[in-house]
């Protein structure tokens, strides 16, 4: 199995798209919406751009997707699944990676929580980890810049070394 772990702020959310999520809530209540707003309102957007970069990764290897964003606190897989085809991906996340509680920088419990992840899954043969936070610690990792993410140029060729 091929997986990709994914973040999403800085990777599939860039900064132009950081802070829709307000506009939809406000939007959402003034139409009558009560109680907690549905996942594709309560999320920021994916980046079109970005979403067919991953696609196209995602088609060529057939890859399986983990979700390893912050974001997976806020939602059930089922909902993040949901979210993922409503954004234009071809496929949503298996999982996500478990969430530990330490002391330490955000980068280093990201790391920790993918190791942990893949200690518990190795029917793994190959996989990169895409984040915009430095997780360089990690073997198989591809750095995006926050204001391209997914964008950046050749980036997808990167990735595909690992896949």
């Amino acid at each position: 199995m091929k997986a990709i772990f994914l973040d999403h702020d800085g990777v599939l959310c860039l900064s132009r798209e950081w802070g829709s999520r307000f506009r939809k809530i406000k939007r959402w209540e003034l139409e009558g919406g009560v109680g907690q707003p549905p996942v594709d309102v309560r999320f920021d957007d994916f980046n079109k751009f970005a979403v067919n970069v991953l696609n196209e990764v995602i088609i060529q290897t057939g890859a399986e997707l983990v979700c390893s964003s912050d974001w997976r606190l806020e939602a059930t897989l089922d909902e993040m699944v949901q979210f993922y085809l409503n954004s234009g991906l071809v496929k949503g996340p298996i999982d996500f990676t478990p969430e530990l509680q330490t002391v330490t920088k955000r980068s280093d419990i990201r790391v920790d929580e993918i190791n942990l992840w893949l200690s518990n899954h190795p029917q793994v043969e190959k996989w990169v980890a895409l984040d915009d936070m430095d997780l360089s610690a990690l073997d198989n990792f591809v750095k995006c810049r926050e204001r391209e993410g997914l964008k950046q140029c050749n980036i997808s060729s990167k990735i595909l070394k690992f896949l």
